[in-house]
């Protein structure tokens, strides 16, 4: 019986940078190479797993939920401005300061492009029957006993993010048996009572990439 995977938007992200957009701004911005290299090293992880799972023919099942695709275009964007910021002299202690950063802006023609490219790689992951699925985010007023799970999470855990909460809750009633992320602090401080109460493990992409190549 094939295993259900939840992949998280940040995993995504990495991959969507490292394959179209980041080498777009290196070429736009005339940077060298080496902005791409210490990405790649720094989310290799990522850019393996979510490659490998889609050159792979493993029979499980894997998943991004629909809502996820609003927080991979804000990832997308943070590390586009993220670039923007170094380019224009802003020293790292000051990236913090809203005050600081908020008149980074994207222009109008990089915005564009960049969407464009997302989009491309969207195709490529989600759309013509590719390997990874949409789903649907459930309706808690259609299944009994969500919010018990939801407020479990949040209760317990009040560094929890609300959108990792729908994302953990969303992985149960999915019945998925892995959560693939690279937050960290899920894993440690969260995939223990999730993997003990739901059957859900959550794992690092490079963990990902093993528990699929060897099927443990």
């Amino acid at each position: 019986m094939p295993r259900r995977w939840l992949i998280d938007s940040n995993v995504i992200v990495h991959w969507v940078c490292s394959e179209s957009v980041l080498p777009y701004l290196i070429e736009h911005f005339g940077l060298t190479s080496d902005f791409w290299a210490v990405y790649q090293k720094r989310h290799n992880e990522s850019y393996m797993f979510i490659s490998s799972l889609l050159k792979g023919e493993n029979k499980d099942e894997f998943y991004v939920a629909d809502f996820s695709l609003n927080e991979i275009f804000m990832g997308v964007r943070d590390e586009a401005r993220a670039i923007k910021m170094f380019i224009d002299g802003i020293p790292l202690s000051r990236w913090p300061s809203r005050r600081e950063t908020s008149q980074v802006r994207l222009s109008e023609d990089i915005s564009k492009s960049i969407y464009e490219k997302v989009m491309e790689k969207f195709d490529d992951l989600f759309y013509g029957g590719k390997r990874i699925k949409l789903f649907q985010t459930i309706n808690p007023a259609d299944e009994e006993g969500y919010f018990e799970i939801y407020s479990s999470l949040i209760f317990l855990y009040p560094e929890l993010k609300t959108q990792d909460a729908l994302l953990l809750t969303n992985a149960v009633f999915l019945d998925a048996k892995f959560f693939v992320t690279t937050d960290s602090y899920l894993r440690k401080k969260i995939g223990r009572k999730t993997e003990e109460q739901y059957g859900l493990k959550i794992v690092k992409p490079g963990s990902a990439r093993a528990l699929l190549r060897y099927r443990l």
